[in-house]
């Protein structure tokens, strides 16, 4: 399989992509064996579906505290459930300069999803 492209993307994200995959696989081509092992960590460890996903990213774009596509998704995979889980999210993140009411607001647009 050739590598065409490389994009981040959320957990949710990665199993439509390998459910569609392993449709495929059906009449085609069979997943490799990581396909399949990935689509089972997906399986077992995505927590929102792609609609859900889309709409929280969303969410988390518009409340304004300039969070990274990667801070993003890390959110999006995580889904936390308080201040401190999302400071452990941030926690290699040199940039991370955000006040417990910025928090806070990180965790409203992720409790309308958990």
């Amino acid at each position: 399989m050739k590598i065409t492209e490389k994009k981040l993307t959320t957990l949710s994200h990665v199993r439509e992509i390998l459910l569609k995959r392993e449709k495929i696989a059906i009449d085609g081509e069979p997943m490799t064996d990581d396909q399949k092992k990935l689509l089972n960590y997906a399986n077992k460890f995505s927590k929102l579906s792609v609609r859900d996903t889309k709409e929280l990213q969303k969410k988390l774009k518009g409340i304004k505290l300039h969070l990274s596509d990667v801070q993003i998704v890390k959110i999006i995979d995580m889904l936390p459930k308080n201040i401190d889980e999302i400071r452990a999210i941030f926690s290699k993140d040199e940039k991370f300069s955000y006040n417990a009411d910025e928090l806070k607001q990180i965790l409203d647009c992720v409790a309308q999803y958990i």
